[in-house]
């Protein structure tokens, strides 16, 4: 295992010029990552962890050990590795066995499973390998490597030079030669070429306009150079404030901060890869310093279908001015992308949300923060969002973020539900308030609308109030989506559709979409999607159960059965018991009852603990085919008020229980108060 404390045989390591397993080189010189000889588009960070992987290829590489290489004592949340691993396995596809070249070490690290031959320079592969006389052997490396199983030694390399081609026979009857008029000649003319292929790459215009109009931006975050290097959240500020800019003119989807924050820790981005991950035709880079109380900005915007810039631009100001040279920007990409505005569309240009540094940094560590939906960061993002406030009391944006991290808390069961919703309310009022544009403000008071007066219909007013204000807003079309679900079906599909596509790497996004094409019964499609889901957050019990759940009604038992055995491996405690629950149920849907035996016994005896089981209990007799026992379970939930309703309707796994008269008939009863959240696997779904 590689941990802070092991010590790696240096030589071999250092001195590897390039690491090459199956059809790939890793190149170390130029650090770059090739496949059959060509370039693969990487960026530099997920290049850097694809490095330390193949070095210690087949040995547990420690998390912190990888933190503790390529980012220090920074701050970084367990995400930013997460989506590095992601992208590379993404990348590298799937090893000529059919596994993923890389490996979760549970609660551990990583493993890189590729069978890696290191190469050497010639000269370092002549001290291994080249005997230092005639009489000496070869030296003898086993001793060495012995303890470090996971370095594999080059190939020998060939030391001489090749003898030249004797091409005489070629000819019949003379050999081949050049005079040396001939010779200068050829030389003289490949000489004019390269000055003119030269010439032709000097003078040509710096930006390059697309064949088509682009229809989709995103804005990376600018990468701080200087002093600034370690403070990457004002550059994180910058593409938000430009982000909020273009995303007011409603005519552009852009990508939102949510999607672009991953990108915050990449020293040296691959625009053009981030760009294909993201879904965009154009991507937006730069660079930001201050220094002498001035900031200057170095800015692009790249055609990822061409890789070119089409447009580019220089900043110099003084640092007050950092929101100018933000709005300046933004009118300048808008150009750029040959975009025509109205005059108020100008004028929305001209106006960020805050002109308060210390607030935005502020801001932008919630809005990640917030990202995440975990108990710990989600209380964090409450305390950026209220320091945000502080530094300024007119700032609508925080207070929106401030109300919907109140629902979050409230929507997950983290806080009491009936201060969440006082603290929300306010903090959502107070938003519209001080500016009734903002669709962030809307999105946080439609969480509100259930339980209240207008209920359903007052969501639905408020989400489409966002929409029509951000059309692209991927959380407004996601949410507005699971509105509308029980009135039309299709449409929420539509929408969810849209909410994944404006937010691509959103685990949220696509495994929401899943959700509702299960509904459809598109059980194909939805796999592909939960596959992403589950991906871009692993450690999510419901991303990987949701799989597992697509898997078995596609009849794929087996990866149905894997998928959860593994995610039951990784927990412990009341997690492990309701992952047991949809073990079963796989297990019997898959014929093997004897095996689900013991485990139903146990869900039994635990559910008067964990009332959350009901619910599996119950599809689990339907299933056995116990209807009055099944009945009992779905009785016992209802009183507890923790019945999925919209599943039992809608999801492939509650078909045999809502084909029960009975069921329809309790269902039909006064509904009750929806909890605040449930544990359950199967509720969640």
């Amino acid at each position: 295992m590689i941990t802070d404390r092991t010590n790696i045989l240096e030589l071999p390591v250092r001195e590897a010029i390039s690491y090459v397993f199956d059809d790939f080189r890793l190149d170390v010189k130029r650090q770059e990552l090739q496949k059959n000889g060509q370039p693969v588009p990487l960026t530099h960070k997920a290049y850097q962890v694809l490095l330390i992987l193949v070095q210690n290829s087949e040995q547990t590489v420690e998390k912190e050990y990888i933190y503790n290489k390529l980012w220090g004592d920074s701050f970084v949340e367990d995400a930013n590795l997460t989506q590095h691993i992601y992208v590379l396995r993404k990348t590298l596809g799937l090893s000529p066995t059919g596994e993923s070249y890389i490996e979760t070490v549970a609660r551990t690290g990583y493993r890189f499973l590729g069978d890696v031959r290191a190469v050497y320079p010639p000269q370092i592969a002549e001290a291994f390998f080249k005997p230092k006389n005639g009489a000496e052997p070869a030296q003898n490396l086993a001793p060495q490597l012995r303890s470090e199983p996971h370095l594999k030694l080059a190939e020998r390399p060939s030391l001489e030079a090749p003898e030249p081609a004797d091409l005489s026979d070629k000819i019949p009857g003379k050999r081949f030669s050049l005079s040396r008029n001939r010779l200068l000649l050829i030389l003289l003319l490949a000489a004019l070429t390269a000055i003119i292929v030269g010439l032709t790459i000097f003078l040509r215009p710096q930006g390059t306009a697309p064949n088509s109009p682009v229809r989709s931006v995103a804005v990376l975050p600018f990468r701080p150079i200087g002093d600034e290097s370690a403070n990457d959240k004002l550059g994180l500020g910058m593409a938000d404030a430009i982000i909020t800019n273009l995303s007011k003119l409603r005519q552009i989807p852009v990508r939102p901060t949510s999607s672009v924050v991953r990108f915050t820790d990449t020293p040296e981005p691959n625009s053009v890869q981030a760009g294909s991950e993201l879904g965009v035709e154009a991507v937006l880079e730069g660079t930001i310093q201050v220094a002498n109380d001035r900031v200057r900005v170095t800015v692009q915007l790249i055609d990822v279908a061409g890789g070119k810039a089409i447009w580019a631009e220089n900043f110099d100001e003084p640092f007050t001015d950092i929101f100018a040279v933000q709005d300046s920007i933004s009118q300048k990409v808008v150009r750029a992308l040959s975009i025509s505005l109205t005059q108020q569309q100008e004028k929305m240009l001209a106006g960020g949300a805050t002109t308060n540094l210390e607030a935005m940094k502020a801001y932008q560590m919630g809005v990640y923060l917030h990202s995440t939906r975990t108990r710990e960061n989600l209380a964090k993002a409450e305390e950026y969002f209220q320091q945000a406030i502080k530094q300024d009391p007119q700032f609508a944006k925080a207070f929106a973020m401030l109300a919907d991290t109140y629902n979050m808390q409230r929507y997950y069961g983290f806080a009491d539900p009936r201060e969440t919703r006082a603290k929300g309310l306010d903090a959502a009022s107070r938003a519209l308030e001080l500016d009734s544009s903002t669709p962030e403000a809307y999105i946080a008071m439609a969480n509100l609308q259930f339980g209240g007066k207008e209920g359903m219909a007052g969501a639905k007013r408020m989400l489409e109030k966002a929409m029509e204000l951000s059309p692209y807003n991927s959380t407004a079309r996601l949410r507005y989506g699971w509105v509308i679900v029980t009135e039309d079906l299709k449409a929420a599909s539509e929408q969810m559709r849209l909410a994944q596509e404006y937010d691509p790497l959103s685990p949220i996004t696509n495994g929401a979409y899943c959700n509702v094409l299960a509904f459809e019964r598109r059980i194909k499609e939805a796999i592909h999607f939960c596959e992403k889901a589950a991906e871009l957050n692993p450690d999510s019990n419901n991303s990987q159960i949701m799989l597992a759940d697509m898997y078995l009604t596609d009849g794929r038992f087996d990866d149905a059965i894997r998928t959860v055995r593994s995610r039951i491996e990784r927990v412990s405690g009341a997690d492990k018991i309701t992952l047991q629950g949809s073990l079963a149920f796989y297990l019997i849907r898959a014929g093997r009852r004897a095996e689900a035996e013991p485990m139903v016994e146990k869900l039994e005896h635990e559910a008067p603990k964990m009332p959350e089981l009901y619910n599996d209990l119950t599809v689990i007799n339907y299933e056995l085919g116990n209807r009055e026992k099944g009945l009992k379970f779905f009785k016992l939930s209802y009183e507890a008020k923790i019945v999925p309703v919209l599943m039992v309707y809608h999801y492939p796994l509650w078909e045999k229980v809502i084909a029960d008269p009975q069921v329809l008939s309790i269902l039909q009863e006064p509904p009750p108060v929806p909890p605040t959240n449930s544990s359950s696997a199967i509720a969640n779904r």
